[in-house]
């Protein structure tokens, strides 16, 4: 089993822990009062207006074959 040589110090052990400490997602409130989290795009809005992907479904084109 693996054993340490010296003792850490606190402030070494509290630094190695500081990394784990959970965050709050960044959320925003857009005009309207809804709540979303940022730079995403949403359904209702679309990114604020402007389509970042086509939602048409694909035309099947018939042909020879």
């Amino acid at each position: 089993m693996a054993v340490p040589k010296r003792k850490k110090s606190p402030s070494r052990r509290n630094m190695r822990r500081r990394h784990g400490k959970l965050k709050l997602p960044a959320v925003s409130s857009d005009q309207y009062g809804n709540l979303h989290l940022r730079h995403y795009a949403t359904a209702a809005r679309r990114n604020d207006g402007q389509m970042s992907h086509d939602n048409k479904p694909m035309s099947v084109v018939e042909g020879d074959g």
